[in-house]
C-alpha cells in the first residue's frame, strides 16, 4: 500500500488582479514567468510580481533576486535581437519637463 503522484498539471489562467498600492507590484499573463538572478548568476523563474528597489536601484523581489530583462532602445523602444538579459534598474535622474502645445 502506499500513495504516489499520477500527474502534475500547471494551471496558467490568469488570476484576479488587485491595486496593492505599491507601484512596483506588477502582473503577469498567461504563460510567461519574470526572470531572476542571485548574486552568483544562477537563474530563477518566478510568477510573483511583488518588487522593489535595492540599494543600487535594481528591482529585486522580497527574497533580493534581481529581476533581468532584455534591453530596449530607441523610439518607440525595441528589444535588441540577440542581447543577453541584464538587471533591470530605475535611474535616480530628472526627466526634463515638455511643453505642451496642444490639447485636446
Amino acid at each position: 500500500l502506499g500513495v504516489k503522484v499520477a500527474g502534475i498539471t500547471q494551471d496558467f489562467t490568469d488570476g484576479t488582479t488587485t491595486n496593492t498600492g505599491r507601484g512596483l507590484d506588477v502582473a503577469i499573463s498567461q504563460n510567461g514567468f519574470f526572470r531572476l538572478v542571485d548574486s552568483n548568476g544562477s537563474v530563477f523563474y518566478s510568477r510573483n510580481g511583488q518588487f522593489k528597489l535595492d540599494e543600487n536601484r535594481n528591482l529585486v523581489n522580497m527574497q533580493g533576486l534581481q529581476l533581468t530583462g532584455y534591453p530596449a532602445t530607441g523610439t518607440p523602444p525595441t528589444i535588441q535581437q540577440g542581447a543577453n538579459p541584464t538587471n533591470i534598474s530605475i535611474p535616480n535622474t530628472l526627466m526634463a519637463a515638455k511643453t505642451t502645445t496642444t490639447a485636446s
